[in-house]
């Protein structure tokens, strides 16, 4: 894996250039919020113009409620241009540099197909995300991506999942299928916990695991229970629990020629704040979040197939 240093030296990743497009930009998003501004205020005036004229209070309410999506519309696009192409200019280059088998999509995510096959959650509303990433690392088909998972329940959503997802492709085909999930049940209810986790709708038998600390955090549900504890070595429960320090929840699985790992942690890991300057820190920071995710994946591959 290239370094830091020897992927700016290429000369690929342009600090001075992104920094002038960035204050360009800027400068842009701030024109168009006057413009925003000066839009929407004469839509509510029109609008109060009306209900005053035809004595109806529902016309100066469509003037505000259409003045400020006018507004916010013209301030959204904008921000979001910015920040996708400083993405395209930073992380994309970066990834390139690091790998030239591996591809970045900064607006698009793991598809809900994928998400489905890993079994961490079987009832959601919702499946969005970005960052996506793809390609061969050291041999290793890998992609992930940050998404969040929400289920709709009357009029709230609760988030199911929000964080980096990742799917690995092994050469090697598992008999059955495992999935480890947060265990809320066990430890917040006991026996009568466990109870409930049995009739689970959509997962497979739970197993218990030989490991007093791993049961208190995960639970843990199978097809074949013989493959799923040999896999679920000590090896493995310790990476499992040394990644649940640094997340709120984590989640694991495989089936057929795929392995799964997520992680909860509701954090933008390539965040670009518009108003802030471009900086050498800022891109470096940006190089160490991935390589955190692709030692992650390298880690995990090799404990499970033990290449």
């Amino acid at each position: 894996m290239k370094s830091f240093k020897e992927i700016l030296e290429q000369g690929d990743i342009s600090i001075s250039e992104i920094e002038s497009y960035r204050i360009k930009q800027f400068n842009n998003l701030k024109k168009r919020t006057i413009n925003g501004v000066i839009v929407g205020v004469l839509i509510i005036a029109l609008g109060f113009y009306i209900a005053m004229d035809v004595h109806n209070i529902w016309f100066l309410a469509g003037g505000i409620v259409v003045g400020l999506v006018v507004f916010f519309i013209f301030r959204s696009n904008i921000r979001t241009q910015i920040k996708n192409a400083v993405k395209e200019q930073i992380v994309k280059k970066i990834i390139e540099g690091i790998d030239t088998n591996f591809q970045y999509y900064p607006m698009q995510h793991i598809s809900e197909e994928t998400f489905d096959d890993s079994k961490f959650s079987g009832n959601y509303t919702y499946l969005e995300g970005e960052d996506l990433f793809k390609g061969i690392y050291n041999n290793i088909s890998i992609e992930f991506s940050e998404i969040e998972v929400t289920r709709k329940v009357n009029n709230s959503s609760k988030t199911l999942f929000n964080g980096p997802f990742y799917s690995i492709k092994t050469n090697e085909l598992f008999k059955g299928r495992t999935t480890v999930v947060p265990d809320f049940s066990e430890k917040n209810f006991g026996k009568i916990g466990r109870a409930f986790q049995n009739i689970n709708l959509f997962k497979d038998t739970l197993i218990k695991i030989d490991n007093e600390i791993f049961e208190k955090e995960f639970a843990t549900y199978s097809n074949n229970e013989t493959e799923a504890k040999e896999i679920l070595n000590q090896e493995l429960i310790n990476f499992l629990l040394e990644e649940k320090k640094t997340a709120n929840r984590i989640f694991f699985g495989f089936s057929k020629n795929n392995i799964y790992f997520g992680k909860y942690n509701s954090k933008d890991l390539y965040k670009v704040n518009i108003q802030v300057e471009i900086t050498e820190k800022l891109i470096k920071q940006f190089y160490t979040e991935i390589v955190q995710h692709l030692e992650v994946i390298e880690k995990l591959y090799k404990i499970i197939i033990r290449k």
